[in-house]
């Protein structure tokens, strides 16, 4: 362009940028050109920029959870999902294959990932060393199909392309008339479910391989509208007789 970094008004720059632009687009626009500032030996600018809002991401309530479970029942996404509503993240339940699953236990190890060419590959390894666990089985339907698995014992679950089976099941929440969730808001929906039962918050992080609270805080923990009426209907309750 032309320009000497030293004498451009960043700021003003930004604030150009900001009246055609989302604040998550012009936060990723400032996190390229910031580390490009600073690789030509130049201190980058102390700027402000606007705050990224973040979006609500979709879930489950505990009463929605048992209207999804009777919809996704003999769909072929149905062992892919209540993986997820046991808190696995997409690329650790395409890696669940028979063999990670003794008695009881589900051994959550690995993750099936895509490659810089769009392929999907195994890894051996978690997001983080949390994310290794052993999960209890919660849901008996998922032991019933379990024992009832023909497969290979070393083939995942899973076989369709995530893209699909992450369509799938949103296909059965809107026939149900459910918010379409996704893989990973089955994820947060076992979080949120988890607090409505009142599991303590580091059990609720060990089953999930989540490592920081901060995380489970602010995005997984979801209360219930039905927990949120009954609080203020205790509230209401406490105050009737003054």
């Amino acid at each position: 362009m032309n320009k000497d970094i030293c004498k451009i008004n960043w700021q003003a720059a930004i604030n150009a940028e900001a009246k055609t632009c989302s604040p998550k687009t012009l936060e990723n626009a400032w996190g390229l050109v910031r580390p490009a500032i600073a690789a030509c030996g130049i201190q980058p600018p102390n700027v402000t920029l606007a705050q990224v809002v973040s979006d609500e991401l979709p879930w489950l309530d505990y009463i929605q959870i048992k209207a999804f479970l009777h919809a996704v029942r003999g769909e072929d996404c149905e062992i892919g999902a209540l993986l997820a509503l046991h808190s696995l993240r997409l690329s650790e339940l395409l890696a669940i294959t028979p063999d990670k699953i003794s008695g009881s236990t589900i051994h959550v190890s690995g993750s099936k990932v895509f490659d810089v060419n769009g392929t999907l590959v195994e890894k051996r390894t978690n997001k983080n060393q949390t994310s290794r666990r052993d999960i209890e089985i919660l849901i008996p339907r998922f032991a019933e199909l379990v024992a009832a698995y023909t497969g290979d014992s070393d083939r995942p679950f899973v076989q369709m392309h995530p893209n699909t089976f992450r369509r799938h099941i949103n296909d059965v929440c809107r026939s149900a008339g459910l918010p379409e969730v996704g893989v990973h808001g089955l994820r947060r929906s076992f979080a949120s479910l988890a607090y409505h039962l009142g599991w303590s918050e580091r059990r609720t992080m060990a089953t999930g391989g989540w490592n920081n609270i901060n995380t489970v805080h602010k995005i997984y923990i979801k209360l219930a509208v039905a927990d949120e009426n009954a609080d203020i209907a205790k509230m209401r309750e406490y105050y009737s007789d003054i």
